[in-house]
């Protein structure tokens, strides 16, 4: 008798039903794993593009603030053709009042990226600077 055979005599091995039921598991095991490592990069090249977008919002913001004179407005520019970066400077409501007989003025700086196509801001940063008032200061 051979040694690969069982207690009844018929050869040892796997039956066609046990190799399938295993390749089924294999199956759903590695789609399984597949479908994590999906997710997982998607998640990184979403987070890759918020980094992205607080990386050029800040640089907006900076060069936004250099600019002088610091002057109400909005503007837009784009970035790589998917980026879209909105830049506004307007008076700061909360200091308008206390500082209207000073030579200096308050701007809220707000730099907003979005995607091309959406509304939802990916980063925005906002800051308040105090320039020159233009013209002479008036006081009331």
């Amino acid at each position: 008798m051979s040694r690969y055979s069982n207690v009844l005599g018929r050869a040892g091995g796997f039956t066609l039903l046990e190799v399938l039921v295993a390749f089924v598991v294999i199956a759903a095991t590695l789609g399984a794993v597949y479908s994590l490592i999906g997710q997982g990069t998607r998640g990184l090249a979403a987070a890759d593009e918020r980094l992205l977008a607080a990386a050029i919002a800040d640089s907006e913001l900076a060069r936004a603030t250099m600019e002088a004179p610091l002057v109400a407005g909005a503007y837009e520019s784009m970035f790589d053709q998917r980026l879209r970066v909105r830049t506004r400077v307007a008076p700061y409501s909360e200091l308008v009042e206390r500082l209207k007989s000073a030579p200096i003025a308050a701007f809220l700086v707000e730099v907003t990226v979005t995607r091309v196509g959406n509304v939802e801001p990916i980063a925005r940063v906002a800051t308040i600077r105090l320039a020159p008032r233009q013209g002479p200061a008036r006081a009331e």
